[in-house]
């Protein structure tokens, strides 16, 4: 059981660490599109629902 809980722990660290890593490459994304003009199409990124798939 102990295992068990440390591999979640690991998992959930790991987990972590990339929804951090995308949301600095989301945030970059969004900084260098700001200069790019086309309407709803940041709107449109930011609402991809690629951080509701982590379970």
């Amino acid at each position: 059981m102990e295992l068990a809980n440390k591999d979640r722990a690991e998992h959930t660290c790991s987990v972590f660490n990339l929804l951090k890593a995308y949301e600095v490459v989301q945030k970059d994304f969004i900084r260098s599109a700001s200069s790019v003009t086309i309407p709803g199409r940041k709107k449109a990124f930011l609402n991809t629902p690629i951080m509701g798939r982590v379970d």
